[in-house]
Order: C-alpha cells, then sequence, then structure tokens
C-alpha cells in the first residue's frame, strides 16, 4: 500500500544517507518511532507500520519514465508528466509502505509525500 514513485530533474543528487537525513528532518514534528538506513533502505516506522524508501539510479529508470510519458502517465495532481523538466531523469525514489487496510497511516504518507513535494526538484506517481 502507498506505492509511489518519485522521478527527479536530471542533474539533481540524492544519496541514501542524504535522504534520511532529510526525512529525519522534515518529519521531526510528526514523531516518528524511527527512520534508519539498512539494506539501501531507508525505513521509516511509525509504532509498529514501516514505509520504506529505495534510492535508485540507473539507465532503466530513464527507460521506465521513458514509457510512462509516452502512455501518459500522471502526476498526482493528474498532470502529465513534463518530458521537458524529467525527460532525461535516471534518478528515482522508490516509495512503499505496509498494508494499511484502516487507512491508521495516510497522514503519514502524505507527510512523506510532502517532503518532496518541498523539495520542488521532483514529480510523484502514484502506482496504487
Amino acid at each position: 500500500m502507498y506505492n509511489y514513485l518519485i522521478y527527479f530533474r536530471p542533474q539533481t543528487t540524492l544519496t541514501i544517507t542524504e535522504l534520511k537525513e532529510g526525512l529525519s528532518e522534515y518529519l521531526n514534528e510528526q514523531q516518528p518511532s524511527e527512520i534508519k538506513i539498512s539494506d539501501d533502505c531507508v525505513t521509516v516506522t511509525f509504532g509498529v507500520y514501516q514505509f520504506r524508501l529505495f534510492v535508485s539510479s540507473d539507465s532503466h529508470v530513464n527507460e521506465e519514465l521513458r514509457e510512462m510519458i509516452d502512455d501518459g502517465m500522471t502526476d498526482l495532481d493528474d498532470n502529465p508528466i513534463d518530458a521537458n523538466l524529467y525527460g532525461a531523469s535516471t534518478l528515482r525514489v522508490e516509495m512503499g509502505g505496509d498494508v494499511d487496510m484502516d487507512i491508521d497511516h495516510f497522514n503519514d504518507c502524505i507527510f512523506i509525500l510532502e517532503y518532496f513535494e518541498s523539495r520542488g526538484d521532483n514529480v510523484i506517481i502514484n502506482e496504487g
């Protein structure tokens, strides 16, 4: 549940350590139980619920994004993905969360997505 792909503009850099530090600072008021790096994954925990974020940077990232652009995929605001801004992107964060049948962690998900929106250098796609 809560599956998103966050694609960054070309020339943007983001390491897994920078992602953890940025989330830790941004989510300070939400007081997650833990934010840690393990196995190339940032895990954000609220109680026992976990969000997992992976930084991916490879040629397949761009190939998959180009397919989405060609297929007319839209961002969270239902706008087409701007090929001029993101068409050469090779950096993304893959975000997923545990099953949340009662939607208890919807707001936590929104806070994480707001961190990315606050950066202003990315487009967020809901994978369902």
